[in-house]
């Protein structure tokens, strides 16, 4: 069975009056495989069009005797032309907008109600704010694991943030000192930049690293109140220049060339670096080209 035969009088309505009714879909196909309606023969043309629902299921009643039905209601037509107009009317509602029988279903017809929608845009929301909370702790924690403290923190013309972050303690002088004298024998490696170190943990992006490496290249400029990583931020994507313990104010264009030495060794090959045995304020020590500003021992 195609399609179901519809009643004569429903085609002879005037368009205007079947404006809301979609003939295309009173079809047996598109109401089996759409509204989950099966369809029965009957032998009784008072059940003709009768669409019956239950737990699970829906059925429409259709006449056996087409012929029969075609002259009986070619008669009724004549007397009540509006009658089948309706009927059509509830078959089109029910294929445009099937009710649902089953519990699953039920479930996703619920989920339908717009006070489900406002709460779930509310959870959602409450949820992100949660992540970037717990997010921002962490990281506040992590740093404070570390003795590190947010010292400066500035947006470029581009959009970019460059954060500057230093130690919690102020800097040893007098530990400065013996480091550098225990030291001495090593002075002939210190500033060679050598062994480099490639990790795949917190690799950073070759675009943010770019950016700042270039910058410090050939600039004079001090980095005050003791820092101990240089940050820079743009489009979600972090590149950090961190070294291994606090030496006071630093230069810009000293941390240039083990930064240089990381990015082509190890960040062009989608790791972070590592770069020992770096000399900055006559001091030795490792440099960290990663996606953090922590991490650097």
């Amino acid at each position: 069975m195609e399609s179901l035969p519809l009643p004569l009088a429903v085609q002879l309505i005037s368009s205007a009056r079947l404006a809301d009714v979609r003939v295309h879909k009173l079809s047996a196909g598109y109401l089996a495989a759409f509204a989950t309606v099966n369809l029965r023969w009957t032998n009784q043309l008072t059940d003709h069009l009768i669409l019956l629902k239950g737990e699970g299921w829906k059925s429409l009643y259709v006449f056996r005797h087409p012929a029969f039905l075609r002259h009986s209601l070619e008669t009724l037509g004549e007397n009540k032309p509006g009658m089948d107009h309706l009927t059509a009317l509830s078959l089109s509602k029910e294929a445009d907008d099937p009710t649902p029988v089953t519990a699953v279903e039920r479930w996703s017809e619920a989920r339908r109600n717009p006070r489900f929608t406002y709460w779930c845009t509310v959870v959602s929301v409450s949820i992100a704010i949660a992540f970037g909370m717990a997010a921002t702790v962490l990281g506040a924690i992590q740093l404070a694991a570390e003795g590190l403290v947010l010292l400066e923190t500035h947006t470029v013309s581009d959009g970019s943030i460059i954060t500057t972050y230093g130690s919690i303690t102020p800097v040893d002088t007098a530990a400065d000192s013996n480091t550098t004298a225990a030291r001495a024998p090593l002075a002939k490696r210190c500033g060679s930049n050598q062994p480099v170190g490639c990790d795949t943990a917190w690799a950073p992006a070759v675009a943010p690293c770019q950016t700042p490496i270039g910058t410090v290249q050939n600039n004079p400029g001090i980095l005050l109140n003791a820092p101990r990583a240089v940050c820079y931020e743009s489009w979600g994507n972090k590149c950090c220049i961190s070294w291994s313990k606090d030496i006071g104010s630093v230069r810009q264009r000293d941390l240039h060339a083990a930064a240089n030495t990381g990015l082509n060794i190890c960040v062009y090959n989608g790791h972070s670096s590592k770069v020992h045995e770096v000399s900055i304020n006559n001091q030795c020590l490792n440099q960290r080209l990663s996606n953090r500003a922590t991490g650097c021992t």
